[in-house]
């Protein structure tokens, strides 16, 4: 059984490398100091140059996923606003519905990029921008952005493209972010008194509590719990792509095999969020804790309510130096081929969608724009609430939009780190599952040891590191 598992994931593995390659074939992974400049071979920077006429410096292009429609809508107002612009969408969203995946949309887009052609903007799902050979594809945003006059830091929640760049150079501008928050089980004594006035907390410690807290039932660890889950939460202790290490070592085994244990594998049929008091006390029957991966979710975990919710003391998990996990979304990459009118015409864009007249109905996730957050929680937060949550308020909503909006500005100026920091072949953000997930899967499933799990991502990861470099 081990054996006919381990010959699955090989093939799997050289897939994954042959794309990666294939995206990324002739590109320097030296990159530029700063600034817009790529190292560009001479063919596809003729290409490039023949591409950015006078003409072509008045157009975008927008290669889009998820938010197609709403790009749509944005570039009709942004071009009737703007006489002599002109925004063309290319929609992407067939080859998700078509596929299960974006992965086959990513190797069309990475041969454009090759050819020295493509959109000038490019959903961040579309492009594999952490690939540290691919930099050369990409504009760096902050030269882009600390060239406006108009810029001010304090207009933005900076640490989330601190976080979320690579060697100081910003590709993907993040438009919105999320990040997981977790509250306890008061139904499990001492464990409120544990986490009761931690700034945040880290998956380990969250680990160790389960283990050492004693209870008379058994409770798994959370619902949506499992070794998938908690890896994309702890991956910087066995990999870290800057230095090139890989470790996936006896502690790994021993981590992903409690994991599994206390994984609950029995699910009832999915919980839809808000909770409701009933589905809570389901919960809390059987899990120690409840994860969120957006307040917006469940407001009422950082509100004060006549009636205490069964989970409580909301807690961001941060990594184990106090950093705050997030997860970009939303985010928007520019072409290094694009001529400088282009790209400025692409940053007025972006924006554009970030002023507050421009937003969509519903906002979701926390935007990176300061003002809007308050627009967010404005619109949400009541109907999130719904009748339930709102009789039980010790205040009323404005005020509860007040305290909201203090927590998660709070939130929002946490030291981060960015959980997908990771290229695309590790974990398959947006495309296939990635190395990482489908080994995992082989393990959760009972048809790979701990042990040789370990040993396959080891052998498997490493052949990566040498194939992009072992850095950005």
């Amino acid at each position: 059984m081990k054996k006919k598992a381990f010959i699955k994931i090989i093939p799997t593995l050289l897939l994954h490398l042959a794309v990666m390659a294939f995206a990324i074939t002739g590109c320097s992974d030296s990159g530029a100091e700063h600034g817009n400049e790529a190292p560009l071979d001479s063919e596809a920077a003729n290409t490039a140059e023949q591409g950015n006429t006078p003409e072509n410096d008045n157009t975008l292009t927008i290669a889009a996923a998820y938010t197609a429609r709403e790009l749509n809508r944005l570039a009709s107002k942004y071009m009737s606003e703007n006489p002599g612009v002109s925004i063309e969408i290319i929609d992407y969203t067939d080859h998700e519905k078509r596929d299960g995946h974006w992965g086959l949309a990513q190797q069309e887009i990475a041969t454009q990029l090759m050819a020295g052609s493509g959109a000038v903007l490019m959903d961040g799902f579309l492009v594999d921008y952490l690939a540290p050979q691919s930099a050369a594809y990409f504009a760096d945003w902050f030269p882009i952005m600390y060239a406006d006059p108009d810029f001010k830091e304090e207009d933005w929640f900076m640490n989330v493209f601190h976080a979320t760049a690579a060697n100081g150079r910003l590709y993907a501008f993040s438009t919105a972010f999320y990040y997981p928050l977790v509250a306890a089980n008061s139904a499990v004594p001492g464990l409120l008194e544990a986490m009761e006035g931690r700034g945040g907390i880290s998956v380990m410690e969250l680990l160790e509590l389960h283990r050492e807290i004693p209870t008379d039932t058994t409770y798994f660890f959370e619902y949506y719990f499992s070794t998938q889950w908690v890896l994309e939460l702890y991956l910087d202790t066995f990999i870290d792509i800057e230095t090139g290490r890989v470790d996936f070592s006896d502690e790994f085994v021993d981590f992903i095999s409690h994991a599994k244990e206390i994984t609950d594998t029995g699910k009832d049929p999915e919980y839809f969020w808000p909770l409701t008091p009933s589905q809570e006390t389901a919960l809390s029957d059987r899990y120690f804790y409840h994860l969120s991966n957006s307040v917006a979710m469940d407001y009422q975990y950082l509100l004060e309510l006549e009636k205490e919710p069964l989970f409580t003391s909301f807690t961001p998990i941060t990594n184990s130096n106090g950093e705050l996990l997030v997860y970009p979304i939303e985010a928007y990459v520019l072409s290094a081929y694009a001529s400088p009118a282009q790209q400025s015409l692409a940053w007025d864009f972006v924006k554009f969608m970030a002023e507050p007249d421009n937003q969509p109905q519903y906002i979701s996730m926390q935007p990176t724009k300061r003002e809007l957050l308050r627009i967010a929680i404005e619109h949400d937060l009541p109907k999130t609430l719904a009748d339930a949550y709102k009789r039980q308020l010790t205040y009323s909503v404005d005020e509860a939009v007040e305290d909201a909006l203090r927590q998660m500005t709070a939130f929002g100026e946490m030291p981060m780190q960015n959980i997908r920091s990771l290229p695309n072949v590790f974990f398959g953000w947006g495309s296939r599952s990635g190395i990482l997930r489908e080994a995992l899967e082989l393990f959760e499933d009972g048809l790979v040891s701990a042990e040789q799990t370990a040993l396959n991502l080891q052998n498997q990861v490493e052949l990566v590191m040498m194939e992009i470099g072992g850095r950005r």
